[in-house]
């Protein structure tokens, strides 16, 4: 399994990417999983008043939220589980796109902000492509640069 992360600063459009990227990816016959890094804590991803809220206001320490296809666990003040853990937890993929995982020593494609802001450098791996959607909001990825990502992306798995 490969480990290839988007970074870029808050707005740059590495979502929007992604959402392009995973279906052409899916075309040349990779299997991918995605993983999203967030700062919010737990609160700010679980609705109020939603039942998993509810619990948590109740006193529970942590709250499972569980059905087909999905189960997600949300632990305030809890230990962020490293990238391994996480991976571990994944099934059999070519390849896992991270979001917004700057920080690790893990090869990245690299989203620039419509005003050319960038992210800090990575402390590990090498940034395989640099885009930008210009000044494009939303943000616009066209079918030259998703061709040339996958091609980039395939010479790399």
């Amino acid at each position: 399994m490969k480990v290839l992360a988007v970074i870029g600063p808050s707005g740059s459009g590495k979502t929007t990417l992604l959402e392009a990227l995973l279906p052409a990816l899916a075309r040349c016959g990779l299997r991918t999983a995605a993983v999203k890094h967030t700062h919010h804590p737990p609160a700010a991803i679980d609705r109020q008043g939603s039942d998993s809220a509810r619990l948590f206001a109740a006193g529970a320490s942590a709250v499972a939220l569980a059905g087909p296809g999905v189960c997600c666990v949300f632990q305030p003040g809890g230990v962020e589980p490293s990238l391994e853990e996480i991976l571990a937890r994944l099934p059999a993929v070519d390849l896992v796109l991270l979001e917004s995982w700057k920080t690790l020593a893990v090869d990245a494609i690299e989203v620039v902000a419509a005003d050319g802001q960038r992210v800090a450098a990575t402390v590990g791996g090498k940034r395989l492509q640099v885009v930008s959607s210009g000044l494009a909001r939303p943000p616009v990825f066209g079918d030259d640069t998703l061709a040339a990502l996958c091609r980039t992306i395939l010479e790399w798995c």
